[in-house]
Formats: C-alpha cells, structure tokens, sequence
C-alpha cells in the first residue's frame, strides 16, 4: 500500500542454494515497496483466510492466502518483512522440477 506514492521493485533470480529433492534449484522473486508497511502485530496474521485491516466493503483479506497455498502447494516458500513507514518486502522461493 502507497497511498502517496512510492517506490516498487520486482526481482526474479535463480538460485542453487538448499536445493529441495528433485529439483534444480530455486526461482526466487522479490517483491518490495516504500509504502506503508505492516504492523508487527499482523505480519503472524496476513496470510489468515479473510484477514484484512480494510473497513466493510473494502476487500476480502484473500489474496495473501490464495497466494500462500498457491505457492505451498508447488513445494515453494513465502516470506514477508515488514516495518511501519519503510516499506515491505515479499520473497517468494519456487523449486525448479529436475525435468524442466
């Protein structure tokens, strides 16, 4: 969230450390922001189905939790750090299939 602008960047590497079995490594993506930040009160609550700080009507509070069984059920990881008025950043690490 950046309500009064800001900086995004997205970063995709590769990576061949802690190679899980049956893969070649890892995709990692990166996304990260200067906006807002999250409070530490709720980074324990955001991937929660129907989470949201929004008020009625403003959202579901779903993306973050379709999005973390979405990365799970590929055998990947989803990490988020996050402080109040610096910005968030989100890694995302998927294995990359041996037959690929």
């Amino acid at each position: 969230s950046m309500p009064k602008g800001g900086k995004l960047q997205l970063r995709a590497t590769l990576s061949n450390g802690d190679k899980p079995k049956e893969s070649k490594g890892w995709v990692i993506v990166e996304i990260s922001d200067t906006g807002i930040g999250i409070e530490s009160k709720y980074l324990d609550k955001i991937f929660d189905p129907f989470f949201t700080t929004k008020g009625w009507g403003s959202g579901t509070g779903l993306g973050l939790s379709i999005s973390y069984g979405i990365i799970k059920e590929h055998g990947g990881n989803i990490d988020v750090k996050s402080r109040p008025g610096e910005g968030t950043l989100v890694r995302t690490s998927l294995p990359i299939p041996r037959d690929s």
